[in-house]
């Protein structure tokens, strides 16, 4: 079942910023549970997901941690 989504649109991908992200996620998440949603519309951060239905910009481990733990 996903649980998070990373942005695909184009901005992020292009940024390669995904890539950390996703490496970030795996700390919290399973491979099956990360899955890739369309543009989030935070195109200027580029580390963007949608986690429980809304769109976050997560710029460090920490600030992802913080979200997951709340």
């Amino acid at each position: 079942m996903i649980k998070v989504k990373l942005c695909s649109g184009k901005a992020c991908t292009d940024a390669g910023t995904q890539k950390i992200l996703k490496k970030w996620l795996l700390e919290y998440f399973s491979e099956d549970e990360i899955g890739e949603h369309p543009c989030l519309g935070l195109c200027h951060n580029n580390f963007s997901i949608l986690y429980n239905d809304k769109a976050y910009s997560i710029v460090s481990p920490k600030a992802l941690k913080r979200l997951i733990e709340k």
